[in-house]
């Protein structure tokens, strides 16, 4: 995580300008020494996965302006850290075999490269991703070994049914 003086956040995408005023990790303990400034800091998580502010600022969730006040010696941040759940899906194609398709997800915290692919399915159309936060995805999608999207769809949602989900693809068009 950073602590920057705060100044601004007026580019196009929100980067903080200030100064920055400690860089790096919390203790054992979950705690950082921030040094005493008159004026609001901005506390930003530099890795963006796993974890947002419980109550963030309008810009990011990875971000929170606080305003030291008195002589406080202790502020305390809350976290949302994300659920993992694995991930599984069958695919069916009415064109023959879901063998080799590739699964990918977009991201849904994201400024950049948001996209990317995270699985192949099986000889049986299955895929399987055992490192899955959903709370972190925004889509889901699947494409065959040239890069053609033959299907796309939302992210599971936490604690959804057991059941493995079954998707026909669509048959091509010829």
């Amino acid at each position: 995580m950073d602590a920057w003086l705060y100044f601004a956040a007026s580019s196009h995408v929100g980067g903080i300008e200030g100064e920055l005023l400690v860089e790096g990790k919390t203790d054992a303990s979950g705690q950082v020494a921030i040094p005493d400034v008159d004026g609001e800091v901005a506390i930003e998580f530099r890795e963006r996965q796993r974890y947002v502010f419980q109550v963030p600022d309008r810009v990011s969730a990875f971000r929170k302006i606080i305003t030291p006040v008195g002589n406080a010696v202790t502020t305390t941040l809350v976290i949302h850290r994300f659920q993992k759940q694995a991930l599984n899906i069958n695919f069916v194609s009415r064109n023959g075999s879901a063998a080799g398709l590739i699964l990918g997800t977009c991201l849904k915290y994201c400024g950049g490269a948001c996209c990317g692919d995270v699985a192949t399915t099986n000889a049986m159309g299955q895929v399987r991703v055992e490192d899955f936060f959903p709370e972190e995805i925004d889509s889901l999608y699947l494409t065959d070994k040239s890069g053609t999207e033959l299907w796309m769809g939302a992210a599971p949602r936490i604690g959804t049914s057991p059941a493995i989900p079954t998707i026909t693809l669509p048959a091509a068009s010829r």
